[in-house]
């Protein structure tokens, strides 16, 4: 496990093929499986298994390429490329399925570590004309935690995709309650409106009326999201004292909602089109304090 320490934060992150980085579904890359603030307060978790579909491994902050058009026109029994992964064998008819097993030839990942900062540099293999490198930073410094990605196109197709961070966030392992709220500023007004299960509106934000173990998916919709630049949000718990906030230097394609059980996740996908030898860089910042 590679650690980044400063005077408040703690961060734990999963080399590539250490638990919990195992998956077939998240980037192998500066996979961060969890954030410690003041020795104390803990901000991440599991996802959970009492789930509809199979877990597909994720914990922390990790983050996915939504990619799927490779899956669907490659032939059965060839490879295409899942970004961030490696190459999936195609045994079946279906598109790629993000909970399911593949067999994966993985991408090499080159690490990085200085005394505030780990470089993970992902290699591409060139596939069905398409092959993306990326170079992802995390940093940290005081109580503040930082990704940067430049993602560069160095094959011979348009790359057309999404990226987004699950964030697999619980404070303090507090369960879902009328304790957390969640703010937006950059929704309009939603005022006070019953979900999926009990998420509920709560003015530029949301919350729960009660607990759940079950989980809630609300996806946003995109014409209550103002335009502010720099994409903000807040999550705080009143009982553990403590908050994260988030900001993220993205093209915000679109936004979702998860929660279950313990964990809230705000899914903010950044869109991503680059033609061959165009490259794009942007960035997410998480804020760790206590209130």
């Amino acid at each position: 496990m590679l650690t980044l320490k400063t005077d408040r934060l703690r961060v734990e992150i999963a080399e590539p093929g250490e638990t919990p980085n195992t998956t077939k579904r998240f980037d192998r890359s500066g996979f961060i499986a969890e954030v410690i603030l003041d020795e104390q307060v803990r901000f991440c978790a599991a996802e959970p298994r009492n789930l509809s579909h199979p877990s597909s491994g994720g914990r922390g902050l990790c983050n996915e390429y939504s990619f799927n058009q490779a899956s669907i026109d490659a032939p059965l029994g060839s490879r295409y490329p899942k970004p961030g992964i490696g190459l999936v064998l195609k045994k079946d008819a279906e598109p790629y399925i993000f909970y399911k097993d593949y067999n994966i030839e993985p991408f090499s990942v080159s690490i990085v570590q200085n005394e505030s900062s780990i470089e993970f540099l992902t290699d591409p293999v060139p596939c069905m004309g398409y092959a993306v490198r990326q170079k992802k930073t995390v940093s940290a410094e005081e109580n503040v935690l930082s990704v940067s990605v430049t993602l560069e196109n160095a094959g011979e197709r348009l790359f057309a995709a999404q990226e987004y961070c699950h964030n697999f966030l619980s404070i303090d392992g507090m369960a879902i309650s009328p304790g957390y709220r969640l703010e937006i500023p950059a929704l309009k007004d939603l005022g006070g409106k019953e979900l999926a299960g009990t998420l509920k509106t709560c003015g530029r934000g949301f919350t729960f009326s009660n607990y759940s173990p079950e989980a809630m998916f609300h996806e946003i919709d995109m014409n209550s999201v103002e335009s502010q630049g720099i994409f903000k949000w807040t999550l705080a718990n009143a009982g553990a004292k403590a908050s994260i906030r988030c900001c993220e230097d993205i093209k915000l394609h679109h936004l979702c909602l998860w929660a279950c059980d313990h964990i809230i996740s705000v899914e903010s996908f950044h869109g991503i089109s680059l033609k061959p030898g165009e490259s794009s860089r942007w960035e997410r910042k998480w804020i760790f304090e206590r209130i």
